[in-house]
């Protein structure tokens, strides 16, 4: 995070303290730049994301509402299902490596990030998911 602040707080007083103060300390900022990078969205769309992100005027913004319902979807049995889709997507890409290519040199944080990005992807796409299709997957790195 060029040109920001980075605190670390590690103290059980001061988290307490800082969990009290959810708007003047928040992570939101930083998810909807990661939000921002991963999809693609444009400057301007991004700004209506933020839009009152820290909930000065009374009401939240669109990116912490769409997190938060995120938070929500992600429990319980959601989250769940979730897990075992990523699993067993993980699974097959493991079960593609072949056997008969011993010896052969692979490149490990490439192929990593490929079975991770098909995992999470499926677990949250199903099987519909569309990063299935490798031009997607490269056009994001």
């Amino acid at each position: 995070m060029p040109a920001s602040r980075l605190y670390i707080v590690n103290s059980p007083e001061l988290i307490s303290a800082v969990q009290k103060q959810p708007r003047i300390l928040t992570f939101w900022f930083i998810q909807a730049t990661l939000t921002q990078r991963l999809g693609g969205i444009s400057d301007k769309a991004n700004e209506i994301l933020l839009k009152n992100a820290r909930g000065e005027k009374g009401e939240n913004s669109l990116v912490v509402d769409g997190m938060k319902v995120t938070h929500e979807a992600m429990m319980g049995d959601h989250l769940d299902s979730l897990t075992v889709a990523s699993i067993q997507r993980a699974a097959k890409s493991i079960d593609e490596l072949k056997v008969d290519e011993a010896g052969k040199e692979l490149d490990l944080w490439k192929w990593v990030r490929h079975v991770f990005s098909l995992a999470v992807s499926a677990g949250v796409y199903g099987p519909q998911n569309p990063y299935e299709d490798p031009s997607l997957e490269q056009d994001l790195q």
